[in-house]
């Protein structure tokens, strides 16, 4: 079996982002609005904001102390080795709760957040399904964020988004008229990710404990974010990244495609100033 090396790396805070605001009329609904309302009252509880997402999170914690752990990887390419995926996802899950209960307290809340759909990196959510079930997770909420895009997947092959969270993201996001749709979490062109927006919110003014990102390889889009979230920073020491890197995806669509847990180690090394302590194990 092959060994996977994975690298922490702590973080430095330059400042919180502004969160993005709805821009859509009341009175047109959005696909993510009108997959929201087909599933009233079936989970998960599907949000098209920013602000409402980062509140039921919220809500859902409660007034436990709470620590964030947000996962991405390879989606549509898959793994080549999907078991050895689930069996890391399984040690690096359980060892969050374990660090939550450890450092917080035998009442804090896990928040786990993925990428909303069952592609790939997704299968994470059956895997903590499957640990919530048998009580082996406790003390934890579920969410996702995903693009409006998905919802014409979800439509045409079913079984896109994945039932097994318990708040969805699905954001109307910035398209260029006449360009390919996107599934980047931003609203205009250049603009922040919401993923790096909603964790650095959690950390600074949700009072969360401590939140992590964590890449299992992953395409372009988790490059960028985990760029932003190098970039835009820790909040007084709360903030880390985690890179599984070595993966390899089961479809390859080029030689030299993304990798970004790799991609992302060599642009850490690259900061000026060095501030960023890098830890190799």
């Amino acid at each position: 079996m092959k060994k996977h090396v994975f690298a922490i790396l702590s973080v430095i805070a330059i400042s919180a982002p502004t969160l993005l605001q709805g821009q859509h009329s009341p009175t047109t609904q959005t696909p993510a609005e009108e997959y929201g309302n087909m599933r009233d009252g079936i989970r998960p509880e599907v949000v098209t904001t920013l602000p409402k997402f980062i509140t039921t999170i919220q809500m859902k914690v409660g007034r436990k102390p709470f620590a964030v752990y947000e996962y991405h990887g390879f989606s549509g390419a898959g793994y080549s080795d999907m078991q050895f995926y689930k069996d890391h996802f399984k040690m690096r899950a359980l060892y969050a709760q374990q660090e939550t209960k450890k450092l917080y307290g035998p009442t804090a809340v896990t928040v786990f957040l993925l990428g909303g759909t069952t592609d790939g990196f997704g299968a994470g959510y059956d895997v903590l399904q499957t640990l919530i079930k048998h009580k082996v997770l406790k003390d934890v909420v579920v969410g996702g964020l995903v693009s409006d895009a998905a919802v014409k997947y979800h439509k045409e092959y079913g079984g896109v988004i994945s039932p097994n969270q318990d708040v969805l993201l699905l954001m109307n996001v910035y398209k260029e008229p006449g360009q390919k749709e996107s599934w980047e979490l931003v609203s205009k062109e250049g603009g922040k990710s919401a993923t790096v927006q909603v964790l650095l919110n959690l950390a600074a003014k949700r009072n969360a404990k401590q939140v992590t990102m964590e890449l299992f390889e992953g395409g372009k889009q988790a490059v960028k974010e985990a760029q932003q979230y190098l970039l835009d920073g820790a909040h007084s020491g709360k903030t880390r990244l985690v890179l599984h890197p070595g993966y390899e995806p089961e479809y390859v669509k080029k030689a030299g495609d993304t990798r970004a847990a790799t991609d992302v180690a060599r642009f850490e090394r690259g900061l000026a100033k060095k501030h960023v302590p890098t830890f190799f194990t």
